[in-house]
């Protein structure tokens, strides 16, 4: 079993391109790492959907499809695929160059 010093996830760190994606410079390798600053990216952009008010998950899953890279670039995107008055739907990938490495799908609920 590996130790893992650190647990540090740098929000900070994100570099935010519009509402919908973001870049980070440094990137990590753990792959929880990488997927809490994915839905960090897919959360922000269902919040800029709607407005004013709050986004409460209801449904969240995340494939790990690739590995990656330390200290390369990791860029994540996502789309809002259907917004309802109660509900968006939206999905998003984080990515290493032209390698997906997580894919996210979400579904929250507009208070």
């Amino acid at each position: 079993m590996s130790d893992i010093q650190d647990l540090t996830i740098p929000y900070s760190s994100l570099n935010f391109t519009s509402e919908s994606s973001a870049l980070l410079e440094q990137s990590v390798p753990e792959h929880e790492v990488i997927s809490a600053l994915l839905m960090l990216v897919v959360r922000r952009h269902a919040l800029s959907s709607i407005a004013g008010g709050e986004v409460i998950p209801v449904s969240v899953t995340v494939d790990v499809t690739g590995e990656a890279k330390p200290g390369e670039t990791l860029t994540f995107e996502s789309d809002i695929d259907r917004k309802t008055r109660t509900l968006v739907f939206i999905n998003g990938t984080a990515m290493q160059g032209d390698t997906p490495l997580l894919k996210a799908t979400a579904v929250y609920r507009i208070d």
